[in-house]
Order: structure tokens, then sequence, then C-alpha cells
């Protein structure tokens, strides 16, 4: 599947595929019922081409632990981590990748026995993942993801073309025509591309609507301190007649105590 844009001139391209992309994926031996309790180490980096970030994870194998129960044991682990990890048992192996593509990401797997069970051994099993590479009529593209995109300068930039997972050779020949729909297009894009009449309109409205709504925002947060505040002041008048209720019916109840009203109500 391929896509252009208003810079990519009409013509015929051909694509190859020089290197397929890949995910890191570590395979063991064959598997067995564990008959020796075995310990797993597992350092997964995933980002291999800059600082590194590495998550160390340890998985125990019991006695009597299946093969099959090996792969689950070790997807509920990566399940706990949030690893972006599988654990499958293919061909009676136990096969661990990583879900995503290229070469940012690497396996290390090492068992604590010489040969376990488990089928990795003490010496540590490590496979890197691959990006994907191909040229577009010779020139090597860019490559983002699946995709290959035609480098700026030449008559195919912006040219993309996507590339099934594990795809290798001469992918075929894409062939542009410059016709009404593709002038109709371009056209359109100097209306609402990046940088066009509309779009930049949008933006500006986009502006416009941000700034009203913080504006609405600020008057709505001083009103519902002022409603607090109010709420507040009503409850603190409340209490204080409360208490001047109060204090009006002690002394009512103390003067009605006093021996001269008391005679003063018989006469």
């Amino acid at each position: 599947m391929g896509s252009s844009t208003s810079s990519t001139k009409a013509g015929t391209y051909r694509v190859n595929v020089t290197q397929a992309r890949e995910r890191a994926e570590v395979t063991g031996g064959a598997a067995s019922t564990i008959n020796t309790a075995e310990r797993l180490t597992l350092n997964i980096n995933e980002d291999t081409q800059g600082t590194g970030r590495i998550s160390s994870l340890v998985v125990d194998f019991t006695v009597g632990m299946t093969a099959t129960q090996q792969a689950q044991t070790l997807q509920d682990a990566f399940n706990q981590r949030n690893l972006d990890l599988s654990a499958t048992l293919e061909d009676n192996k136990l096969v661990i990748r990583h879900n995503q593509y290229g070469d940012d990401y690497r396996i290390d797997i090492t068992s604590d026995r010489a040969a376990g069970d488990s089928g990795f051994t003490s010496i540590t099993s490590s496979d890197t993942g691959v990006d994907l590479k191909g040229t577009i009529n010779g020139v090597t593209a860019e490559a983002y993801g699946d995709t290959l995109v035609g480098r700026d300068g030449y008559s195919f930039e912006g040219l993309r073309v996507q590339v099934t997972d594990g795809f290798l050779g001469e992918a075929g020949q894409i062939r542009l025509n410059d016709g009404l729909g593709s002038s109709f297009s371009k056209i359109l894009d100097s209306f609402v591309g990046f940088g066009g009449v509309i779009g930049d309109k949008i933006q500006s409205f986009d502006s416009k609507i941000s700034r009203f709504e913080e504006q609405m925002s600020r008057v709505t947060e001083r009103a519902t301190r002022m409603e607090e505040r109010l709420r507040q002041q009503f409850v603190n008048l409340e209490v204080t007649l409360g208490r001047l209720n109060a204090t009006g019916n002690y002394l009512n109840a103390q003067l009605a105590a006093l021996p001269g009203v008391q005679l003063s109500r018989r006469n």
C-alpha cells in the first residue's frame, strides 16, 4: 500500500526491500518437565540505540512443571511487569519474543543450570530486532516502522510504501499519474494541508477558543470561591444566631427564677 504528497512527481518507481523488519526473538532447546528446580534471568532492553532502558526479571520453574506451564509462568511474569513480550511453546521449544519490531529491542535469557529442562542453558541466549531497510529507484529510503518513505530532493520525495512484515526483495513498481485527480489533490493540500489557508484559519480559531475557555475557567473558579465564601458566612451567621437564641433563653430562665419576678407575677 502506498501514498504520496504534493511534492511527489508523476513517474514509475521501483521499490526494493533490502532488510525485512523483525522482532527480537529467543528460542530455547527442546523443553521438558522440570526435574531439577531452575531459574531463568531475563534482561529486556527497549532502547538499544539510545541510553538503554533495561528491565530485569527472574522466573523460577519448580519441579514437575511441564513445558506448557513454563510458557504460562513466563507470560504471567511479563504481564505482571507490564512488559510487551510473549512467551509461547512452539515445536516443544520455549519462544520469547518482543511484540514490537525494530533494533531498539533486545532480549537476553540465561538459565542457572548448565543445561536446564526449559531448553535454556547457562550460556546467555540473545537476540535484537531488525529495522526495515529498502530503496526507491535505487536510492536508500527513510524507514518509519513498516513504511519506506522517499527522500527529499528526489522526484519520489514523500512517496510512502507500506511493507508487509517479513517481506524481503523486489516489491515491484509504483506508477503515479499527474492527472486531474492528482492536481486537485495538490490544490486541496494547499488549502487544508499543514500550513494551508484553511489550516491557518482553523489554528487561529482554535487559539481563540482556547483563550475563551481559559477565561471561562477563571471566571468559574472565582464564582466557585465566592459561592464557598458566602456559604461559609451564612453558616457562621446561623451558628451565631443559634448561640444568641440559646443565650436569650438562658437569661429568660434566670430572670424567671428570681424571687422578685415570681412575686410580681402572683400580684
